[in-house]
């Protein structure tokens, strides 16, 4: 079968124009049942689409044959029915035999336009009809456009009135964010001064000692405050640092151990109300004292 007949946009075309399956069979060439195969095989991937049009040229066949079957008998023998009317017999035999002379008027002359008058009166009343109706839809069309507009000009003027109360809130909102940006500024300052005054606090706070290889701690510095080393219970640290297993004090002289174990008692004892500078001998001690206690601060 040749599909170049016919295709997908000349079906559809075709079937918006009302075509039913005598109109296609009258332009292409396929009778009912070569359409239906031409379609099915247009739409062969889709079934539904393909029975669709089917039935959409199917209903177009039915209104066309319900148009041909409505449509009057609208002359007899070359002459309008409705000129019969006023019609003689003589006249009437005449057509009616074909004796009727080509230049002899079949029908008088008044007769035609009396009908054709009527007919234009028909066709005004029917105009005069039409027009009403649509002057009507023109009247509620009309209404319903200044319904429109007014809820358009109330629309307008809210949005003018929340454009003008936005406005208000944004300057406010920015007076707000200034006011708050100055106090955030202002409490950085705070805090940084604050943080200045206690690191001061602390320098002055912290205590020099010294650690000796001799075995003696003592205050590099004399302390305003009357602060005493305390040391008491340097001796468990002793013996903990004299361990064998102690390998960080076993470079370590006895005297440097008895040195280094004083320096952690005093820390227990001031229980962190000073800081202290510690200022050790050599390194082996200082290492020693931060292998017993590497939480406290070098």
């Amino acid at each position: 079968m040749d599909l170049t007949t016919i295709d997908r946009k000349g079906l559809k075309v075709g079937i918006k124009k009302g075509f039913g399956f005598s109109d296609f069979e009258e332009k292409y060439g396929l009778d009912k049942q070569g359409l239906s195969e031409t379609v099915m095989i247009l739409y062969k991937r889709n079934k539904e689409t393909a029975e669709d049009l089917l039935r959409e040229i199917s209903k177009n066949e039915k209104k066309r044959e319900k148009e041909r079957q409505k449509e009057p008998v609208k002359e007899y023998k070359g002459v309008p029915i409705e000129d019969f009317m006023n019609m003689s017999m003589d006249d009437f035999m005449k057509i009616e035999n074909g004796t009727a002379s080509d230049g002899e008027p079949k029908i008088s002359r008044e007769v035609v336009l009396e009908d054709e008058i009527h007919q234009l009166e028909d066709e005004a009343i029917k105009c005069e009809k039409q027009y009403n109706n649509w002057l009507g839809q023109r009247r509620d069309s009309m209404k319903q456009m200044s319904e429109l507009e007014e809820k358009l000009t109330k629309l307008r003027d809210e949005l003018v009135r929340l454009k003008d109360k936005y406005n208000c809130s944004v300057e406010r909102n920015n007076k707000i964010t200034e006011k708050a940006n100055g106090f955030l500024e202002k409490k950085h300052e705070i805090e940084a001064a604050l943080e200045e005054k206690r690191q001061e606090r602390e320098r002055l706070s912290r205590v020099a000692v010294g650690v000796y290889a001799d075995g003696t701690v003592a205050l590099m510095e004399p302390d305003a405050t009357g602060l005493s080393l305390n040391d008491v219970g340097w001796e468990e640290y002793f013996t903990n640092l004299s361990n064998p297993h102690r390998t960080e004090c076993q470079e370590l002289k006895v005297r440097e151990i008895t040195a280094v174990s004083k320096m952690l008692a005093i820390v227990e004892n001031d229980g962190g109300a000073h800081g202290f500078e510690i200022a050790f001998d050599n390194s082996e001690m200082e290492a020693a004292y931060y292998a017993v206690n590497p939480t406290l601060e070098k």
